[in-house]
């Protein structure tokens, strides 16, 4: 099944990423290989965001952008239309467009047509070469393209100059995002002249990963003083090839922690929770970010042996209209060695608040005893009381009516009286 891509349009200055799935069909294009595919009208993803702006009317008689998505072949078929309205100078300046990446690879079977007002070819290249090609009027346009740092520059002031009242303020975000979900920005530089050309770019991207964005941003800023500064920009941020790769889903990063009594888990709810594996990672953008909270607002504990469970709610940005999804962790706490302490034989003496060394000793031996190979010290205090030391460096108390009991035998004095 083959499904549509996004069909745009604008002039001088275009920029695209790729969008997400569309209907509509309005004209068919062929590609250099005489493969027919459709351009399509917008739609973006769910949760997706509109850039549309523009200072002109009839955007798509300057420049038109389409996809198609050919699942058959894992391939997106692409086509950049400049000038198909033949809007004369208002559409002379500098088109271009970046191709994503994560989601979709490099570009192949690149072709870019140029005819004039009457169909007939003014330049037929098929290819896609820097510095190829001259922008005088009557030319067949230069070709260039930038990445890295230089398209990140280029695209923050595309995005600025539009003035585009919604993204006000975060026109450097915009930028940023649409720079690293890109491999290139593209660029052709035209005058319009009185042959009034346009140009049909095609060229075919491999499917790489449904889960990754595939955004669209596009724009337009015209440089003829003739036809006025042509200002357009449309597509989408945060977008996806279909409609079902943008669903996201949080499931526990590992079943089971485990610590031992005294020790700590950390408290921090989104270290427990991750996206399953082929789903879009969680948004976190100049739009809003994913939450995670423990559900009880408790964070776990390791305070008393046994196993239980917490809850993690993971909540998505309101514009995802994606419902939140919980996701159940188990924790275990084992106990230590102290806390597995065993009640010693109690040593009868003669003064419980007053316990002689040989008592004492007696009383220590007799912890030891309970507590085979486990024990690393103990410290009996003159009232019998215990600090036991553990071989795994945990510490237990024992009270006095743990460890000794009055003798029933009389004292000396006793026996006289």
């Amino acid at each position: 099944m083959v499904k549509k891509g996004k069909g745009i349009a604008f002039s001088c200055m275009l920029f695209f990423t790729a969008g997400a799935v569309v209907v509509n069909p309005v004209a068919t294009v062929f590609n250099q290989n005489g493969v027919a595919y459709a351009q399509t009208s917008i739609r973006a993803s769910e949760g997706a965001e509109n850039l549309d702006y523009t200072n002109k009317g009839d955007i798509e008689g300057f420049i038109k952008i389409s996809y198609e998505v050919d699942n058959a072949n894992n391939v997106i078929h692409w086509t950049v239309i400049d000038n198909g309205g033949r809007k004369g100078n208002t559409a002379g300046g500098y088109i271009y467009f970046t191709i994503p990446k994560d989601s979709v690879g490099a570009p192949t079977n690149w072709r870019v047509l140029q005819t004039d007002k009457n169909g007939k070819v003014m330049s037929d290249r098929h290819y896609w070469k820097d510095k190829d090609g001259i922008y005088t009027m009557g030319a067949a346009g230069r070709m260039d393209s930038y990445t890295g740092a230089e398209m990140t520059k280029r695209l923050t002031n595309l995005f600025k100059a539009i003035g585009n009242p919604k993204i006000k303020g975060n026109e450097a975000a915009i930028a940023t995002q649409t720079a690293e979900r890109s491999q290139t920005l593209y660029t052709l530089t035209a005058d319009i002249g009185p042959k009034n050309p346009s140009w049909t770019i095609t060229f075919d991207t491999p499917i790489l990963d449904r889960s990754k964005p595939l955004d669209f941003a596009a724009g337009l800023q015209g440089t003829g003083i003739i036809g006025g500064y042509t200002k357009i920009m449309t597509g989408y941020t945060d977008n996806f090839i279909d409609e079902s790769a943008n669903k996201f889903q949080a499931v526990a990063v590992q079943k089971q922690y485990t610590q031992k009594v005294g020790g700590s888990f950390n408290a921090n709810p989104a270290q427990y929770v991750t996206n399953k594996a082929g789903t879009p990672e969680f948004p976190n953008n100049y739009r809003g970010a994913t939450t995670f909270a423990w559900k009880d607002g408790k964070a776990p504990t390791a305070t008393t042996p046994g196993t239980y469970t917490k809850t993690v709610v993971v909540t998505y940005p309101a514009h995802y209209k994606q419902a939140p999804q919980e996701v159940t962790i188990t924790f275990e706490v084992k106990g230590n060695e102290a806390s597995e302490i065993k009640d010693p034989a109690k040593t009868p003496v003669q003064d419980p608040a007053n316990l002689t060394q040989t008592e004492k000793d007696a009383v220590k031996k007799a912890i030891e005893d309970a507590n085979p190979g486990k024990v690393a010290n103990v410290v009996v205090g003159n009232d019998g009381a215990a600090t036991v030391t553990f071989k795994d460096g945990s510490e237990a108390t024992l009270t006095p009516d743990k460890n000794s009991r009055k003798s029933k035998r009389c004292s000396r004095n006793q026996r006289s009286s």
